[in-house]
């Protein structure tokens, strides 16, 4: 995108002149974007945690 932000107005304009409400539109992708976000970071951590008792168990295992 264009440092000036290019096009964006005249795109904005033309979902408005369709009938899609911007303010409905930037709210929704706020939202799914957080969602996306949100599973991701669960995701990661479950993988993190996953890895940690992994080598916790490998350690325990090569204590005995």
């Amino acid at each position: 995108m264009a440092e000036d932000g290019g096009d964006a107005e005249a795109v904005l304009a033309r979902f408005a002149d369709v009938g899609i409400d911007i303010d409905d539109l930037a709210t929704q992708l706020l939202r799914e974007g957080t969602q996306s976000f949100i599973k991701s970071s669960h995701e990661l951590m479950q993988r993190i945690a996953g890895k940690r008792d992994a080598l916790a168990g490998a350690d325990a295992a090569r204590d005995r």
